[in-house]
């Protein structure tokens, strides 16, 4: 398993669309200096299609019905749990002389916000280290420090350190939960994570209850500036990134029987 998932997270790196819009620019260049111009105009045709595609209104369907399917509830209108669990994936590691915040996401300051809100007792933070390191803990250890930090006791967070994606987040985190005896949760991840997270952890026998920690804002504009959006846009790449990243996620958890698949196409579709 180890392998795969590391071969798993290296291997998208090839279809990245940033990748893909690099190298193409980069092997066209290299052919026209050969003069193999028609090869290059091939190569070259492809990085603009990419740019063109990632910021059409197709590529905005597939992220708005992602990012939309699970949109955040107020803390005092989310129900009680037994606990809440927080998945990894917005803490960076606190290697010196980090001075910056180590927090790039809102997935700890909800978890705390609904402690407090008296939601539920206990924090389970979720997730190690996709790459382990020498001297680096797993990325749950400085989600519990932040917590304390953020004014959640420390005998009220426990710690799951072993996962490494979002299925092994969920077969760790029950294992955990269980030895408790505690069943009824509050999933806390991103808009964009959830559809996903909610479905892989639906497929244990915890009783989960989505709790959305942000979502993408969408900016107002002047009716006469809408037409900017449809313009080809480097910016466009990094929405295109999520929307093949998790809908591929997604495709690879259904065939490997990770979530019920045709319960999560009904939500996104």
């Amino acid at each position: 398993m180890g392998d795969w998932i590391t071969l798993s997270k290296l291997g998208f790196q090839l279809i990245a669309p940033s990748n893909i819009v690099l190298w193409s620019v980069i092997f066209g260049f290299i052919l026209i200096l050969f003069r193999y111009r028609r090869t290059a105009i091939v190569f070259l045709a492809v990085a603009l299609a990419v740019v063109i595609f990632a910021s059409s209104p197709i590529t905005g369907w597939f992220y708005g019905k992602i990012n939309g399917a699970y949109l955040p509830v107020i803390i005092e209108d989310s129900p009680q749990a037994e606990a809440i669990v927080v998945l990894a994936g917005d803490v960076s590691v606190p290697i010196p002389p980090r001075m910056e915040s180590q927090i790039r996401g809102n997935r700890l300051l909800h978890a705390a916000r609904l402690y407090k809100a008296g939601k539920a007792p206990l924090i389970v933070v979720s997730g190690g280290n996709v790459f382990p390191q020498d001297g680096v803990r797993s990325e749950a250890f400085y989600m519990k420090e932040i917590l304390v930090e953020l004014g959640v006791p420390s005998d009220s967070i426990l710690i799951e350190g072993r996962s490494r994606n979002t299925h092994e987040n969920a077969i760790e985190t029950e294992k955990i939960l269980k030895a408790r005896s505690i069943n009824r949760i509050l999933l806390a991840t991103s808009s964009f994570h959830m559809p996903r997270a909610f479905a892989t952890f639906s497929n244990t026998d915890l009783y989960v209850v989505p709790s959305t920690t942000e979502i993408g804002a969408i900016e107002s504009k002047p009716t006469s500036l809408k037409i900017l959006d449809s313009l080809p846009s480097l910016n466009g790449l990094g929405r295109l990134h999520r929307v093949i990243h998790e809908y591929l996620g997604i495709a690879v958890y259904c065939y490997r029987g990770w979530l019920d698949c045709g319960r999560l196409l009904e939500v996104l579709f």
